[in-house]
């Protein structure tokens, strides 16, 4: 017989009393790996969260470094850069004026069109073709306390279950 069968007729049996000791050394290993990953790496958060601008353009055959030598004199060289796929990716934090004056609700800061005109320069496009997208890491932090306070009813929510559902038993 094989394996389907004899668990479609509940003839099979797991020694679980033998299993739990390495399944439960395996589940502590992964969550230390996961908890150390995280520590290590950090999260990667988006430009929601973090705040700041993303450029992209559509372009053949560009380097990153030039694309990092171009934006150098605005002061944004640590953007992060991803070029492939025939689309030129930058994304990078803006400075607390940039991002003051764009929470505030201006259309355009100088720093956005200088590094959207510079783009279009380096990839021969005109400048209607750059998308352009900012964000202030205020929009980030709203969400993330509504999710903070969703998680905690949730956990009241499930403990109240818990509390009337289950007998209580010593």
């Amino acid at each position: 017989m094989n394996l389907l069968k004899r668990m479609y007729r509940n003839e099979t049996t797991v020694p679980f009393s033998k299993l739990w000791k390495p399944i439960g050394l395996c589940s502590l290993v992964v969550l230390l790996l996961s908890i150390g990953g995280l520590g290590f790496r950090g999260l990667n958060l988006g430009l929601e969260f973090e705040g700041g601008g993303a450029w992209e353009v559509p372009a053949a055959d560009i380097e990153a470094d030039e694309v990092r030598d171009a934006l150098r004199p605005l002061g944004i060289a640590d953007a992060r850069i991803q070029t492939g796929g025939g689309v030129l990716r930058v994304r990078t934090e803006l400075s607390k004026v940039t991002q003051s004056a764009l929470d505030a609700g201006a259309d355009s800061d100088p720093i956005v069109s200088q590094v959207t005109k510079i783009l279009a320069e380096i990839t021969g496009q005109d400048e209607s073709a750059v998308s352009v997208s900012t964000a202030g890491p205020s929009w980030g932090e709203e969400i993330t306390d509504k999710a903070i306070n969703a998680l905690i009813v949730f956990f009241v929510v499930i403990a109240l279950y818990i509390t009337i559902r289950l007998r209580w038993e010593m």
